[in-house]
């Protein structure tokens, strides 16, 4: 991807050359940064060789500063009510003239964000035109109280769409207003994005005020992808910009974490009247998950959207396909099927051609030959193999993200978030896998040792879902590889094209290719072959229970078949419960995030909602007043929030639902599908009422969200209700009664248990839950657990060897 792109490089900035550059240049070059590696970044910033001109480091006791507290986080805004009121809010703090900290005075800080229901920087121009109005006006009244408008620090994702819409304030306010950005040495976006600035005022002929932190205060130190040493090089790198002869129409105000920085460039304060205050460090919040230091395909929005397209137009050009591979052979003899995309059922998603009975058994010859006698010898190569495919993964997540997206119909940014997922996984994995694989000792009388040797259990069969096929390929794979077990890989009909292309990449990574065989096609024909050969030792699982218990019955009835490890993992119901001390407000992004991300079709996905009488008005309200902005569409398009479901099948059962619950009174709201998405398997999110969470007999994904209200004082009936569902079911509190909570904890029998989580999604991996009744009997893919569950432990007893006589 790098090769085709021309970046500007950072001396340039420096140089007389700067001046010959037009302003669309500079944004190319805004654009283009979003792709660079952190790495190349740092070795970049290194080269220019630049420090703070002739700056005397000052004792602490000979320079003040005043200390700045950014603005709390806001909660996402997801109704037009929640946006008139923040505008409003903005609206009385420019009248009067009241500053966001005392070391600025008469300066109000806008978040672009809060201003929009439901606010996407890829939304498109409808979207942005509110936005620009909004703004035009606040900067008008601003300019009228002599008021500066600043735009909050944004998000990586965000940051094109805030300098758009801080051109159009230059362009359609009074000459004197005045109007900046906030910016942080945390983005590796910093420096092209200053240059692109004062180019920007220069046409204007406008001075912009720039609040540069030193660190994105939203995140810690330990949750950033760029390194403590690439923010200070980027720092020192802006503020040598700011101070040269190219920089004339910004203001720079500087906000520091480190207080030793701060004193060292106190000169800066003195000479050119900068504006310098310290970052409070209590208000550093951890990410919830470090990832691998790469390119972020959040980030950046033009460059992303362009690269994006390139990828579905050589899609559509070489149409994916799917056939087995067994020992690194393609056989493709057999007759193609076509598959289709769920949100354009007419056209062609790729090929697949069915796996045959001849081939199942060539897989199990292969496999079965291929299990090492001394499996754990070739232990470290296997881990630097999957550690070579997480970066393949991370190189080539677009690719992977559209063609999932294409295949199963999950938006983008859900396919983005499971490859994120996917990588932290087999991080844990890589991990996990020496201390699983030690010898484990154990206490023995007499003259012998005595210990348990892991061993592999042997070939296993894996059964990939189409919910989740990103991460499932990597739990199951990296498990079974790292454990020195053989895999037979059989994706779901729907998952078939992304699986084989996670495959390929596999292969790319070194993998010994006869420890693998990936076996696409119908269970109805290649499923059996698979589930009835002597030679299969495991399975793993993860679909609906009522697949699970019909592999499970097909395996029993094997006679003088050996007893097999399934590892299966179905699913099941996510319930959370509202108290009525908690803010429906804050609430609400989560809560749709939950029910709605992967069209309610994620294992995880929120099922159920029970709110306390006392707010349920006020939670159903805002729910309502939400769906409508909720975005369905193509699922390729990064600003969707609802895709197509996965089949027909799968839709018409949600239409049923839904009727059912329509002819009983009980639809709470469900917003009108769009003429155009009617040939796609969409289905508009649904709220649905139940007066018991027994009326739910069966489990249906898709975007539906069932709402229960409950009476504080009876909170054992909906416990007992999810304890009796038959699910190991996810339960999530929100509660500040610390009674309450204790009550909940101790009598809720569930798989899953979050107390007030601050994240609250489907994609999380903060819970290490087990299997549970019908929710299967897998551990939590990423735990020391899920890898023990395979491998067998061989006891090794021996003498213990006599010390020898000393000569």
């Amino acid at each position: 991807m790098d090769e085709e792109l021309k970046m500007l490089p950072l001396p340039l900035y420096f140089s007389d050359a700067f001046k010959l550059i037009t302003t669309p240049q500079l944004l190319r070059g805004v654009q283009q940064a979003a792709l660079r590696e952190t790495a190349a970044l740092q070795q970049a910033l290194a080269a220019l060789e630049l420090t703070f001109s002739d700056l005397p480091t000052l004792s602490p006791q000979t320079a003040a500063f005043a200390e700045y507290c950014p603005p709390p986080p806001a909660p996402a805004v997801l109704t037009t009510e929640r946006a008139n009121h923040y505008f409003n809010v903005c609206l009385k703090r420019i009248e009067s003239g009241r500053p966001t900290h005392p070391a600025t005075p008469a300066l109000v800080l806008v978040d672009p964000t809060q201003l929009q229901p439901n606010c996407h920087p890829d939304a498109g121009i409808q979207q942005t035109g509110a936005l620009v109005r909004k703004l035009i006006a606040l900067a008008r009244i601003a300019h009228e109280h002599q008021v500066r408008l600043l735009l909050s620090l944004p998000q990586e994702a965000e940051l094109e769409l805030w300098l758009q819409l801080l051109e159009h304030l230059l362009i359609e306010t009074e000459s004197e207003a005045e109007v900046g950005i906030e910016l942080s040495a945390h983005s590796s976006r910093l420096l092209p994005t200053l240059g692109y600035l004062e180019r920007l005022g220069q046409d204007h002929r406008r001075h912009l005020l720039i609040r540069l932190f030193q660190h994105d205060y939203r995140v810690s130190a330990d949750g950033t992808t760029l390194s403590a040493t690439t923010i200070r090089l980027n720092l020192t790198a802006a503020c040598a910009f700011l101070e040269s002869d190219n920089s004339s129409q910004l203001r720079p105000q500087l906000v520091l974490k480190d207080p030793a920085l701060a004193t060292t460039l106190h000169s800066l304060h003195q000479n050119h009247d900068w504006s310098i205050s310290l970052l409070g460090a209590q208000v550093a919040r951890p990410a919830l998950h470090t990832l691998p230091s790469a390119a972020s395909p959040l980030d950046g929005l033009q460059i992303i959207t362009e690269r994006l397209e390139q990828i579905r137009t050589h899609l559509h050009t070489l149409p994916p396909r799917s056939h087995p591979i067994i020992a690194g052979i393609s056989y493709e003899q057999q007759a193609p099927i076509t598959t289709y995309q769920p949100g354009a059922p007419d056209t062609a998603c790729g090929t697949l051609i069915e796996t045959t009975e001849e081939q199942v058994r060539m897989a199990f010859a292969c496999c079965t030959e291929a299990l090492p006698p001394e499996p754990y010898q070739s232990i470290a190569e296997c881990r630097q193999t999957v550690d070579r495919f997480a970066l393949l993964l991370t190189k080539h997540q677009l690719e992977v993200a559209t063609l999932c997206a294409l295949e199963t119909g999950k938006p983008i940014r859900d396919c983005l978030l499971e490859i994120q997922a996917a990588q932290l996984l087999l991080r844990q994995h890589l991990q996990l896998s020496p201390q699983v694989l030690s010898r484990e000792p154990l206490l023995t009388k007499g003259t012998s040792s005595c210990h348990l040797q892991p061993a592999p259990i042997g070939v296993v069969l894996a059964l990939l879902p189409w919910s989740q096929p990103i991460f499932q390929f990597c739990a199951m794979t990296s498990a079974a590889l790292l454990t020195g077990n053989t895999l037979l890989i059989k994706p779901a009909l729907q998952a078939s094209q992304i699986v084989t292309h996670l495959f390929s990449l596999l292969l790319q990574s070194g993998i010994d290719a006869t420890q693998m065989a990936l076996l696409p096609g119908r269970f109805e024909s290649s499923g059996q072959f698979l589930l009835d050969d002597y030679r299969l030792d495991g399975v793993l699982l993860c679909g609906n229970a009522y697949a699970a218990t019909e592999i499970r019955r097909r395996l029993n009835q094997r006679l003088g078949a050996p007893m097999l490890s399934i590892l299966s993992d179905t699913g099941g119901r996510h319930a959370a419960i509202i108290d009525a001390d908690q803010s429906p407000n804050a609430l609400l992004p989560g809560l749709l995030r939950a029910a709605f991300a992967v069209s309610g079709q994620h294992p995880a996905s929120l099922r159920v909602l029970y709110v306390e009488e006392k707010i349920a008005d006020q939670v159903e309200r805002g729910l309502i007043q939400a769906l409508p902005h909720l975005r369905l569409g193509a699922p390729e398009r990064r600003a969707t929030d609802l895709g197509p479901l996965v089949s027909r099948e799968l839709m018409e059962r949600n239409h049923l639902h839904i009727e059912r619950f329509r002819t009983r009174g009980c639809l709470i709201a469900q917003p009108t599908l769009k003429p155009e998405l009617e040939e796609g398997y969409f289905v508009p999110p649904a709220l649905l009422r139940l007066y018991t969470l027994d009326e739910l007999q069966e489990q249906i994904d898709g975007p539906l969200l069932h709402l229960v209200r409950f009476n504080r004082e009876e909170i054992a009936r909906p416990l007992d209700e999810i304890n009796r569902s038959g699910f190991g079911m996810s339960l999530t509190l929100f509660s500040n009664d610390p009674a309450l909570c204790e009550q909940v904890t101790r009598r809720a029998r569930v798989r899953e248990f979050s107390l007030n989580p601050s994240e609250l999604h489907p994609h999380s991996l903060c819970c290490p839950g087990i299997g549970q009744a019908l929710s299967g009997s897998a551990p939590r893919p990423g735990t020391a657990h899920y890898l023990r569950a395979l491998i067998r432990h061989q006891l090794i007893q021996r003498p213990l060897v006599p010390s020898q006589p000393l000569s």
